[in-house]
C-alpha cells in the first residue's frame, strides 16, 4: 500500500487525473457496502476523475483448465449487466 499511496501523492503534487477501476466479483464485492467504501475511498483522493466498475468475466476459465491449474474463483458466474447498474448507481 505505501507504492499506491506513493503513487497518489505524485499524481496529486503533479495535478494528473485519475481513473480507479475495480473489478466486481459475485459474491466477493458486489455488494451495497462494498461499493460505498469504494466511493468513500475515491472522495477522499481529490484528482479522480472516473471510476469505473468492471465485471467479473470467465474468458479465461479455460486457460486454467489447459493448464491443470486451481482457479480460485472456480463456480462463481459473471456478473450480469443489470446488477454492473445497479451497483453504477451507488457510485453517483
Amino acid at each position: 500500500m505505501d507504492r499506491f499511496n506513493k503513487f497518489v501523492e505524485i499524481c496529486q503534487k503533479e495535478n494528473k487525473k485519475l481513473w480507479l477501476r475495480q473489478v466486481i466479483v459475485p459474491g466477493i464485492n458486489d455488494d451495497e457496502e462494498h461499493i460505498l467504501l469504494l466511493k468513500n475511498f475515491a472522495s477522499k483522493i481529490k484528482n479522480v476523475e472516473k471510476i469505473e466498475l468492471l465485471p467479473y468475466k470467465t474468458i479465461g476459465v479455460h486457460k486454467y483448465k489447459q493448464l491443470k491449474l486451481n482457479y480460485r474463483l472456480d463456480g462463481i458466474d459473471e456478473l450480469s449487466t443489470k446488477k454492473l447498474k445497479q451497483l453504477n448507481k451507488l457510485l453517483k
